[in-house]
């Protein structure tokens, strides 16, 4: 009896034990404002059990075997609260506990636990997007993961109204990249072209984003030099954990991998993106080579330049790509100290057929077919740390990125000509990119007062070392015929031409703001005000050098120009009568030092009011702007220098209201009306001003700064002038749950002085920059981002709860009036670059139990107008495309997941029309000459990737 009573209490225990579910549920919220916190951690303290609340504020932890616990409770910027003898509650009870939170500093007699800004997963940069004050989109590396982009520029053109130009320049709401400012964390990111401001969104690998934010509105803390979208790029300080993940990747291109590929001599240096001063100019080189010196050894000096202008032939490999990133996490009390450490390498090769053609309104000038090929290998790496000590941190990031490109173009005429012409071009360029910001965050006052600054550090420097450009042409009515090179006795820089560049830019930056939190009784508002000093220097070289021929021999000049491109620089070809030597052709104005000082003060407040349902924050902000430049016109030396002093108000006014439940009065619909205002500017480029010539192989086509004089232009050259824009926004927000959201929005913004490349009149096919006289862009745009679980409530399927939809769309007009005094311009046409619709679909599927994760992205962009013609040569705009990518990742033991997926499906073709009949709708069908055609291919990509 005693031993049934015995087994009968341990079972009664056992069946309680395992019975009594008890749980922790309650409600996380502002203690000031009484707004529902998403995404606040609880947590069971002692233990590493926590959950989520959701986007009503709402927690529940589960599967409790204990009646008394203590919990710990932290959300962003907030002060962390523990709660002590929370009591649990079996499943029969209804009892809800109520957290409330207060933000940093505002309390005194609360634990205070240092926290991390939790930044990059989808829930907190849907947050940040709601709670900012302006008008702002977000990707968070959460959402990157999702996909198989592998670099910024593929990642921000999922982004509405965000599109990209040459697989890396940004557009925002369909304004051209020179309308978009960019800086990496909290620091300007340097120009990485020599011909416009733009930053190429392609060195900033994927895995090294934490996030991306595009403002579409400006305020006075960020800079006035826009007016599309200010991007700003973070990359990640402080992990959560220690661990590592390393991945690799093989990629299969259509119509490249396997097939032939075209390559010039190789270095062993180019296999690290580094084959600069294995082309550079021989050691020894005179600052000018001038053949009528007799203090130069002409003969040494030509001998001095390799021979390596033979192409050769080589199946292309599969592209292959490596990343390794480690994190690391210290805590000890309220002390932590993290560091990220990643590593990216990508070796890739792609294969373009080129179709070229120019035109003379009906009457076809050229026709040519390009076989492109282009073999890059890019090096990346971050290393980044951060030391936090209570609510006190310090950041340091380092991002370094090389690209070395090599580039082979065969160029063939159709039959058009009397003569068949060949002409090949060989490129090799290396990009380098390198950034430091050193940044810190001090709450002061118990948090009233939090000053934050940042010292920036970045140079960019692009080295063209030796671009080299030959012409063979032979008798299309001959067919035995051999080719020849029209080498004569004076070089020209486009046959047997060699060009050597060099850009180097540095970017000096300190950015500081206060803020500070005032209360009168119950009310409370923010006043913030800070600096941003820059001090860019630049500095351009440029050479031309090319072989001419030696007279005193015209028949050994005559049989030498028949030899073919591995031979004809041959030793023996050169240093003597109707041999080859090398001349120079650089101009003074070939080369040129520029200057940007910056300085920007702004002074800004933010005022909640009505209950805290409205936010207005605005300000003011001064700019005062040097920009000066040095170089040379004919023999002349001109230093022009541009002073700019700009006062660029803002404002921005944000309703947040919510409906109610009628039934128990909970807040279900998070809703959000905004309205903006700004004047922003636009500052021309050095490239854009500098008298400088440029000769682009790829168009076809001379490029002229517009302080160049020539007969080409009709002008003796001119300084552009600044824009000025004047931008009108409103946005409606409304976010059902945690993680969706629907934004629709309008935007009208109006030109003062736009700047624009144009086409210049004559039979010439060259360019410059010009002020427009004005222009106007108004749009609309819609973004959505929603879960599709509300399905299986429906259907019951129990399939749904796993697949999200993101769409956004943005329809956009534009009207922009050019002088019709200067170079016969067009009077009237739509804004350069600028698509009348961009949209994005993309269908996610992610089970977290089996380890999957499925993408489908779609996108597509409308015609646009590339360059702005005249009354001779007609607009020329590029055809719209449509793109579709799949990615799959499934997880294959614990930490090991496979990745595989397909981007560019619909493989649509790269389209350059000349608008013939001046409709301004790019349609052959229509009669519209295209001038361009090519496609990229499908790709094929498949790796593994390890996480610890």
């Amino acid at each position: 009896m005693k031993l049934k009573l015995v087994l009968f209490l341990i079972s009664f225990l056992t069946s309680s034990a395992i019975f009594a579910q008890y749980f922790v549920s309650g409600k996380v919220l502002d203690k000031q404002t009484k707004e529902s916190l998403v995404g606040a951690i609880v947590k069971i303290d002692g233990t590493s059990k926590a959950v989520f609340t959701d986007f009503d504020g709402n927690f529940k932890l589960t599967g409790l075997t204990q009646a008394t616990f203590n919990i710990e409770v932290s959300y962003i910027s907030y002060v962390t609260k523990k709660i002590n003898g929370v009591r649990s509650v079996d499943s029969l009870s209804k009892t809800k506990m109520e957290v409330l939170l207060e933000q940093e500093g505002k309390q005194l007699n609360e634990v205070v636990v240092a926290q991390t800004k939790i930044t990059n997963t989808e829930t907190s940069a849907v947050m940040e997007m709601k709670k900012s004050n302006t008008i702002v989109n977000t990707v968070s590396a959460a959402q990157i993961s999702k996909s198989q982009d592998r670099d910024a520029s593929e990642v921000v053109r999922r982004i509405p109204s965000v599109s990209i130009i040459d697989n890396r320049f940004i557009m925002v709401r369909g304004l051209s990249d020179r309308y978009n400012n960019v800086w990496l964390n909290d620091a300007g990111a340097p120009s990485s072209e020599v011909d416009k401001k733009s930053f190429s969104f392609d060195v900033v690998s994927s895995n090294l984003i934490d996030r991306i934010l595009v403002f579409k509105t400006a305020s006075p803390e960020l800079p006035g030099d826009f007016a599309g979208g200010m991007v700003k790029i973070f990359t990640s300080t402080l992990p959560e954990k220690t661990g590592f993940v390393v991945g690799s990747q093989l990629s299969y291109r259509e119509n490249t991998t396997g097939n032939t590929f075209y390559h010039t001599k190789s270095y062993k240096n180019d296999n690290f993106g580094n084959g600069y001063a294995d082309r550079s100019l021989p050691n020894g080189t005179p600052i000018f080579i001038d053949n009528a010196n007799p203090d130069q050894d002409q003969t040494a000096i030509t001998n001095s330049f390799k021979n390596d202008w033979a192409i050769y032939q080589k199946k292309a490999a599969p592209d292959g790509r490596f990343n390794f990133a480690f994190n690391g996490l210290v805590k000890k009390g309220a002390f932590k100290f993290g560091s990220v450490t990643a590593l990216n390498y990508a070796n890739t090769y792609q294969t373009l057929n080129i179709h070229r053609q120019t035109w003379d309104d009906t009457t076809q000038i050229t026709d040519y077919s390009d076989i492109q090929s282009i073999n890059n290998v890019r090096i990346s790496g971050v290393q980044n740390f951060a030391i936090v000590y209570k609510n006190q941190k310090i950041e340091i990031r380092n991002l370094f990125n090389q690209v070395g490109r090599m580039q082979t173009t065969q160029r063939n005429s159709n039959i058009l000509t009397a003569n068949n012409e060949k002409s090949i071009a060989e490129l090799y360029e290396r990009t380098r990119n390198y950034s430091r910001q050193i940044s810190g965050t001090h709450p002061f006052f118990n948090g009233k007062t939090e000053y934050n600054w940042t010292v920036g550090y970045a140079i960019n420097t692009k080295d063209v070392p030796d671009y080299k450009r030959i012409t063979y042409t032979k008798k299309r009515i001959d067919p035995d015929s051999a080719y020849y090179t029209s080498i004569a006795n004076k070089p020209n820089i486009t046959n047997a031409g060699m060009f050597f560049s060099n850009l180097n830019e540095k970017v000096k930056s300190f950015n500081h703001n206060i803020k500070q939190t005032i209360t009168i009784k119950n009310y409370s508002f923010e006043l913030n005000a800070g600096n941003y000093f820059e001090n860019k220097q630049r500095r351009f070289v440029a050479r031309e050098l090319g072989y001419s021929i030696i007279p005193g021999n015209s028949m050994a000049a005559y049989y030498l120009k028949f030899t073919p491109l591995e031979n004809i620089f041959a030793p023996e070809n050169l240093n003597h009568k109707g041999g080859l030597q090398v001349q120079e052709t650089t101009n003074p104005y070939d080369s040129y030092n520029a200057q940007n000082k910056h300085m920007a003060s702004y002074l800004s407040a933010n005022f909640p009011f009505y209950k805290n349902h409205f936010k207005l924050q605005g300000g003011v902000r001064y700019e005062y702007n040097v920009q000066s430049l040095q170089s040379k016109v004919s023999n002349d030396t001109i230093t022009p220098s541009i002073i700019t002093k700009f006062l660029l108000p803002s404002a921005n006014l944000a309703y947040n209201f919510n409906f109610i439940k009628p039934k128990d009065g909970a807040e279900i619909y998070k809703n959000i009306i905004r309205l903006a205002y700004s004047k922003t500017l636009n500052r021309p480029e050095f490239r854009e001003w500098a008298p400088l010539y440029f000769y682009d192989f790829d168009f076809n086509r001379s490029i002229y700064g517009s302080l160049y004089p020539n007969s080409v232009s009709g002008q003796s050259g001119s300084v552009l002038n600044v824009a000025e824009i004047q931008n009108y926004d409103f946005r409606y927000e409304f976010y059902p749950s945690a993680g969706e959201f629907i934004q629709i929005g309008a935007f009208y913004k109006t030109f003062t002085n736009p700047i624009v490349q144009i086409i210049l009149v004559s039979g010439d096919p060259s360019f410059t920059f010009k002020n427009a006289q004005s222009a106007s862009v108004k749009g609309f745009e819609i973004d959505v981002r929603k879960k599709l679980k509300f399905i299986d409530e429906w259907t019951k399927i129990r399939f749904f709860k796993n697949l999200s939809v993101v769409g956004n769309l943005s329809i956009i007009q534009s009207q922009m009036y050019n002088p019709t005094d200067v170079n016969f311009q067009i009077a009237k046409t739509t804004l350069q670059n600028q698509s009348p619709y961009l949209y994005n679909v993309g269908l996610y599927y992610q089970n977290d139990s089996t380890g999957t994760q499925i993408s489908l992205l779609y996108n597509v962009f409308g015609n646009r107008l590339s360059f702005v013609g005249t009354s001779s040569d007609a607009n020329i705009g590029e055809i719209g495309r449509k793109t579709l990518d799949l990615s799959i990742s499934q997880r294959i033991y614990k930490k090991l997941y496979f990745t595989c997926g397909v981007q560019n499906m619909l493989n649509a073709a790269f389209r350059l029309v000349q608008d013939t009949n001046r409709d301004g709708k790019y349609d052959t069908k229509n009669g519209d000459k295209e001038i361009m055609n090519y496609k990229l291919g499908a790709y094929y990509s498949a790796g593994i990737k390890l996480t610890l």
